[in-house]
Formats: structure tokens, C-alpha cells, sequence
């Protein structure tokens, strides 16, 4: 084998190599999101960034209820009153998961859906959820820094001037809020969600288009939560 035919040899080797490598990459990475359990809490991993899931109500509640939802979205902001008197009802037999899924059409969602993630990384995510959809038409069509100032002043609200700013603003440009992002909407993916708010309880999709007003929707959330507990 003459020096110029070797080169060629190592390098088809070294490609095949390669397209191994990555085939497996691949595989490993659809394998290890469709390993996990959407139907109930999901714990961090690298996957999402470090991330806990975002949730409202007891998280040992035996009965759990999955919303994807986008900050910027009317019908979740209307939505969250209705599920927080639920978990109210329910006195700690309920929690409620929110996962984002963001609309491609929000020009503020995603970075809403940053700043709940900063929030909770210190301890303040429930406080500032609630901000966000009730200011919702405040920064819905608000311009990049105007948006900033917004978040930043919910987060002094929400943590009543404990959190710490500076490290609430690198945390909205990190890769960790990135990876979290990116996760729940790989999670809706293989959900199949195609709106918010996306309800579903133990994997079945719980449709607002089969009712016709509110109270029937939070009726319907409700049989659901009752069945499961009388089992």
C-alpha cells in the first residue's frame, strides 16, 4: 500500500468512525427523551439544564395535572386562577405542572419564559408566574428593553427585593435557561401539544374544544382529579 492509498484508508476510517458516533449520539439522545414520564414530575437532569419542573400545589399531591403553557398566551393567563382555586379545593392532593411550549407568533414569550426560569432559580417562580400573566398586556407588546425593565421590576416584586438582580439577569442569558427551554418543548413535541394551554391528566388530553365555557373545562379537570383519587 503506497503512502497516498494508506491516507485515504485512515480517513475513510476516521469518517466512518464519525458516522458511528454520531448515529449513537442521535439515538441516545431520542432514546433518553422518549424514556421520560410526561404524565408526572419529571426530575433535572442535563437534559434540562439542571432545571426542577416549574409547579403550583403540593409536588406529592397523588393526582397531577400537566399545562403546557406560553406566558404571553390570553387563554393560560385567564386559565391560572381557576387552576389555583383547584389546588386550593383540593388541599394538597394537587399539583399542577406547568411546561412551556412557546407560540411562534408571541414575540415576548420566549424571553418571559426566561425570566420565570431565573425567577426560579431563586426560589421566586410562583411569585413572578403570577406577575406575568397578570401584567400580561403590560409586556406582551413591549420593545426588547422596555421587556427588561418589566422583568426586572416583577422579580424585586416577587422577591420583595431578596433576589439578587444581577445574577436574575445572567441567568436569562444562560445556556442552563437555554437547555430548559428547549426541553419542555421537546416535551410537548412528543406530547403532540398543539396549543396553549395543553391540558392533559395522566397522559390524556383533557380538550377545551369540547366544552363550551370555563366552568364546564375546570368541571371536566375536576372529574378527572376525582377519579384518580377515588382509586
Amino acid at each position: 500500500m503506497n503512502k497516498s492509498t494508506k491516507w485515504i484508508v485512515v480517513g475513510l476510517v476516521a469518517v466512518f468512525i464519525g458516522l458511528v458516533v454520531a448515529t449513537q449520539l442521535l439515538n441516545q439522545k431520542n432514546y433518553t427523551f422518549s424514556s421520560y414520564d410526561t404524565t408526572t414530575i419529571i426530575s433535572a437532569d442535563d437534559q434540562s439544564g439542571g432545571f426542577e419542573e416549574t409547579i403550583s400545589g403540593d409536588i406529592n399531591a397523588p393526582a397531577k395535572l400537566v399545562v403546557y403553557t406560553d406566558y404571553q398566551c390570553n387563554n393560560c393567563a385567564s386559565l391560572v386562577p381557576d387552576l389555583n382555586e383547584l389546588i386550593d379545593e383540593y388541599d394538597g392532593k394537587l399539583a399542577v405542572i406547568y411546561r412551556v411550549m412557546i407560540m411562534s407568533y408571541h414575540q415576548n414569550g420566549r424571553a418571559a419564559a426566561a425570566a420565570a426560569l431565573a425567577a426560579a432559580n431563586q426560589g421566586y417562580w410562583e411569585e413572578f408566574k403570577e406577575l406575568l400573566y397578570d401584567k400580561q398586556d403590560d409586556w406582551a407588546g413591549s420593545s426588547a428593553e422596555k421587556r427588561q425593565e418589566q422583568f426586572e421590576e416583577y422579580f424585586k416584586k416577587a422577591s420583595k427585593d431578596k433576589g439578587d438582580l444581577e445574577k436574575f439577569r445572567a441567568d436569562m442569558e444562560s445556556d442552563a435557561v437555554s437547555k430548559k427551554i428547549a426541553f419542555d418543548d421537546k416535551l410537548a413535541e412528543q406530547d403532540k401539544v398543539q396549543w396553549t394551554p395543553y391540558i392533559m391528566f395522566d397522559g390524556e388530553l383533557i380538550s377545551q374544544q369540547e366544552v363550551k365555557t370555563r366552568p364546564e373545562l375546570i368541571n371536566k379537570i375536576r372529574e378527572k382529579v376525582d377519579a384518580k383519587l377515588a382509586k
